[in-house]
């Protein structure tokens, strides 16, 4: 008889697969990146939202000034206005160098174009500037 019959060896295989505090800190890890992930998305999605008010907000200041500085009827613009998804605008004119500059026929404006709108419950604006000369009355 040997005698090591009755004694297991060192060596003994372990039941295959994970135990579970291996599985618990794996799904630990797991949902920390998952939650880094999504926040990194939400920050992009706000950013992208932003900048695309923006740059609704400028191609909108673009188009008013250009009708502006074609206007038959300029100087005499409607000051403000609004459009029905929430931005408003307003335009400040004044002369430049008038007195510096009496003998020539025209007048110079400047043009100053605000373009406001609403974003994340805070005033968010846009200003354009541009000038315009015109026959002096």
């Amino acid at each position: 008889m040997s005698m090591h019959c009755g004694i297991m060896k060192a060596d003994a295989r372990r039941p295959e697969g994970f135990t579970l505090l291996e599985v618990l800190v794996a799904l630990a890890i797991l949902a920390i990146a998952v939650v880094v992930v999504m926040q990194v998305f939400a920050a992009n999605l706000r950013n992208l939202s932003a900048s695309e008010q923006q740059v609704i907000a400028a191609t909108r200041a673009a188009a008013y000034m250009r009708e502006i500085l074609e206007d038959e009827k300029f100087p005499d613009v409607e000051p403000t206005g609004a459009e029905a998804d929430g931005y408003r605008f307003s335009v400040a004119l004044a002369k430049i160098l008038e007195e510096r500059y009496r003998p020539i026929p025209y007048d110079l404006y400047q043009v100053t174009l605000t373009v406001a709108w609403n974003e994340a419950s805070r005033g968010k604006t846009i200003q354009v500037q541009g000038y315009k000369m015109v026959d002096r009355k």
